[in-house]
């Protein structure tokens, strides 16, 4: 994930006159392919050349960090430790039985691979797979199946992996993924296992964070090197640094230390001469304002006696010196001979520095003749950095980045081998293919899954059925809840699928990085979706055509989050909302965009420790001018009026990244809200609610792990049960805050950044995992009364006295069609279909004695106020025995 390329007004006022003929309300609307699409965007300098739009990925920014962290620099390690110790507690003891989620996919659109070890000691090779943030996978298939056998650990983010090559039984695994990206979570130590993953012990390292290499010594199994990266962000740890442990894991020693601001990112080690390399790499990121990603002590480092004393490669031998522009390295080496090959990334460009060889076991260097791999890294290689050379073969050897290439004569040549599968290269494993003398086994691991070949003339094949896609946010078509879901990806772009029950039905729709799509809810085929950073497009033939869909939204000029938020009416589909700092309006269906808000957030970068952007947004259902909004810098605001004043309602609630602020539907001044971060002192609340339109705040928080809540949603059966997407999986609450649970079971301990419900009628809930996919399951309604017969309990009918199986609702006024008589005044309906005397009790019964609410509050606020109250009473009892006027609802 790179950082999204802002252009020029000059180029985006050429987009748009390009994409003239595809802007909304022009009849040619949504013709560009994907494919046109992505031309179209790279010429006009909104994406770069040279990569398929459903590859492409951005520069990571700090985004997946900022919002743990603000409004400080840093997260406490203590209360992080605390909070995954508590959540895998928790699940292991206390689950909510009934609901089973079920895997919906996809498998077929895998995520990122970290790292990769291969058992080839039997006749099927047994694959284990580092996922970056869905847990460890095994295959004994070559690939064919994948199963997740680390999960009972509770730390699904992995950065190595590494066997015992005399007892492949024994696994090791580093938690933390270690390449410096915007969602990379942090591990706590590293697992150990004896029975080829059946079972996992913890040993040790729980301040390493990110482990960027784990190597077993193959000739001294007992001996075990680790790579400890530290800290991607905030405050500096002395933990970094090259690790060994000589008894198998139990106990640790930390062998090379540079700085407390500079990892250990990579290691390499030739068995039979003790002669390990380690690299370091100088790495900090605070504010937005200050990132450093290289540095004067990044550099080489060799010893020649397993680890125990070191020398400083770089500046000897022909191999570069440190120096200030020096970021990230990589090593690797042939242990059957005494070559060593290291790529080197140049800070300044964020691209290569160039690629070294020695046949001395570090002792002199050569610059292999590596121009043909300018710009493999696209501006990031920091995000990469691995070499691998074939073991027994010193000439053949990959260079890993944005692109793949490889070289056969020892680096005299290099050229491309990336043909048909995804970029964004981070792993890979060689092995000596025994019926082709001279040729390997290739099993590659990239942001896209696993890859494998058995000799270099082959062709790649993408040994996918791996459900370890990161979403970052999910959407159910309400026009078909039970088979259309919707969801944006990391690097994997926007997707859907429209047959669940096949896991590998999923689909691309729209390139890039994928956030919000929203789905027209009487139109399937008009679909909204997003790249990051917010840019939205808009399609009106089912996702084969896109056309831009910004016009009126400053986009040059404004901020805009990683994950911009955007939201549809509940009252008209034309209506939707943007938010960059600002929020925006559309009435038209995205033709055209107004501004309906100053700017709501606190100020970006530097002067603040924020970006200054709106994260949520949540439109009122019986009153659809009450909107509520919340930004990363801690601010939540609600109008009332469709945005012509606004109110600031935060007061009560900690000053931490807003992450959802969502309206109760049955009672637009009912709000919930989340939060991230942690606190630093006693534990902090993360999920509140209000009865007044955010004037006053309570935690329901309960006893739920002081961890970031993601997302919330009340059920609208149900007064007092909540859901809430967290760190470590969806939990509920069935008291409204004092207890909360692990929400059904199935569901991997795993980050849900978004999870949506279906209410009618399917009662279906899907959590969108960044990690492990996507997961669905049926929630049972609180009612076993069914009046009309038609299987849908009454407390879940939108038509409770007249069969209405599908629940209809053509008008999305929330009572179904076989009950949508929209009687003005009926507010007792459907207990009868009259305006009379039983109606004004109703509504005092409901007002003043805390009786059941109108099934139509449409039809109850008979004044046209805009709410329910004495003068509904009033008016009702004026038009039925004093001859007033008629009611007349909104």
């Amino acid at each position: 994930m790179k950082q999204f390329i802002h252009v020029a007004g000059v180029f985006l006022i050429l987009l748009i006159a390009i994409l003239w003929v595809d802007l909304p309300g022009n009849t040619n609307y949504s013709t560009y392919s994907s494919q046109e699409l992505t031309k179209q965007l790279k010429d006009d300098g909104i994406l770069p050349r040279g990569k398929n739009l459903n590859s492409y990925n951005q520069r990571p920014s700090d985004w997946f960090y900022r919002q743990r962290a603000y409004p400080y620099d840093d997260i406490p390690r203590e209360k992080q430790l605390l909070a995954l110790k508590e959540a895998t507690a928790i699940n292991k003891l206390k689950t909510r039985s009934g609901e089973i989620w079920g895997l919906v996919g996809p498998s077929n659109i895998p995520g990122r691979i970290t790292d990769i070890a291969v058992d080839n000691s039997v006749a099927t090779p047994i694959i284990y797979v580092a996922s970056a943030a869905g847990g460890v996978f095994k295959s004994v298939d070559n690939g064919a199946n994948w199963i997740p056998i680390f999960d009972d650990a509770g730390v699904l983010p992995i950065g190595a992996i590494a066997l015992n090559p005399q007892n492949t039984d024994i696994i090791y695994v580093g938690t933390g993924e270690a390449n410096s990206g915007a969602d990379t979570y942090e591990g706590n130590g590293i697992y150990k296992s004896i029975d080829g993953g059946g079972t996992w012990t913890y040993v040790g390292l729980s301040n390493s964070y990110h482990i960027g290499r784990l190597v077993v010594d193959p000739l001294r199994p007992d001996t075990i090197y680790a790579a400890v990266g530290g800290k991607h962000f905030g405050a500096l740890n002395s933990e970094r640094g090259l690790y060994r442990s000589d008894d198998g894991g139990a106990t640790w020693v930390q062998k090379l230390y540079v700085s407390d601001s500079t990892s250990c990112i990579d290691l390499a080690l030739h068995p039979s001469t003790g002669t390990v390399f380690a690299c370091m790499w100088e790495k900090v990121r605070f504010k937005g304002d200050h990132v450093r990603l290289g540095g004067i002590t990044s550099g080489l480092h060799r010893s020649t006696d397993f680890g125990d004393n070191w020398t400083l490669v770089s500046g000897t031998g022909n191999y570069p010196a440190q120096a200030s522009n020096i970021s990230r390295i990589g090593i690797t080496v042939d242990p059957s001979s005494n070559t060593v090959y290291s790529s080197i990334i140049d800070l300044n460009g964020y691209d290569l520095f160039g690629v070294y060889k020695s046949t001395d076991l570090g002792l002199t260097w050569t610059q292999t003749n590596d121009a043909a791999l300018d710009g493999m890294f696209g501006g990031f290689g920091w995000y990469f950095g691995q070499i691998r050379v074939a073991p027994g073969n010193p000439n053949l050897v990959y260079a890993l980045g944005v692109q793949l290439y490889i070289s056969d004569d020892g680096g005299s040549s290099w050229y491309w081998d990336g043909d048909g599968i995804h970029v964004d290269h981070h792993a890979l494993s060689l092995l000596p293919n025994a019926s082709f003398p001279g040729e390997y086994f290739a099993y590659e691991g990239c942001d896209g899954g696993v890859n494998y070949r058995a000799k270099e003339s082959d062709s790649w094949s993408n040994l996918a059925n791996m459900p370890n896609t990161q979403f970052y946010a999910i959407h159910i078509d309400e026009s078909n809840p039970y088979s259309r879901y919707y969801g944006g990806t990391q690097d994997n772009g926007s997707m859907r699928t429209l047959t669940p029950a096949n896991l590998n039905s999923w689909e691309d729709i729209l390139g890039g990085d994928g956030f919000y799509c929203l789905v027209d809810y009487t139109d399937e085929d008009v679909v909204y979706a997003e790249y990051q950073n917010g840019y939205l497009l808009k399609s009106t033939n089912g996702t084969i055509g896109w056309g831009y869909a910004m016009d009126g939204i400053d986009y040059n000029n404004d901020r805009h989050n990683w994950n911009t938020p955007i939201a549809m009416s509940p009252g008209d589909h034309n209506v939707l909302y943007y938010g960059s700092q600002y929020l925006y309006k559309t009435e038209d269906g995205a033709d055209n965009w107004t501004p309906v808000s100053g700017d709501l957030s606190s100020g970006p970068y530097p002067t603040y420790p924020s970006f200054g952007t709106i994260t949520t947004i949540d439109v009122g259902h019986q009153n659809n001018d009450v909107i509520y909004v919340g930004t990363d810098d801690g601010n939540i605001w609600v109008t009332q009026n469709g945005g012509t004043n606004w109110t600031q309602i935060n007061t009560a609630i900690p000053d931490r990244w807003i992450t959802r602020v969502t309206a109760d539907p049955r009672d637009d001044a009912v709000v919930y809200a989340t939060i991230s971060g942690y606190d630093w002192s006693e534990p902090m609340p993360h999920v509140y609610r209000s009865t007044n339109y955010g004037a006053d705040w309570v935690s329901i928080s309960g006893d739920l792990p002081d961890s970031p809540v993601h997302d919330v949603i009340p059920d609208p059966h149900d007064n007092n049960t909540v859901w809430i997407g967290t760190d470590f999986g969806v939990y509920i609450t069935e008291d409204m805050g004092s207890t909360w649970l692990p929400f059904g079971s199935g569901l991997p301990m795993a980050p849900v950044h978004d999870i949506d419900f279906n209410s009618n009628p399917s009662r279906i809930m899907i959590a969108g995992t960044h990690g492990r996919s996507l997961y669905r399951t049926v929630v049972p309604c609180p009612d076993d009364t069914d009046t009309d017969g038609d299987g849908i309990m009454d407390a879940c009918d939108n038509c409770p006295i007249t069969p209405n199986q599908f629940q209809e609702d053509p008008d999305h006024k929330g009572h179904g069609s076989h009950c949508d008589f929209d009687l003005c005044g009926n507010a007792n309906f459907p207990l009868d279909n009259a305006v009379n005397i039983l109606d004004v009790v109703y509504l005092i019964n409901y007002k003043y004695k805390a009786g059941p609410a109108p099934i139509s509050l449409e039809s109850s606020d008979v004044n046209s106020d805009l709410g329910i109250n004495i003068l509904d009473v009033v008016y009702l009892i004026n038009y039925k025995y004093k001859g007033g006027p008629e009611p007349v609802c909104p």
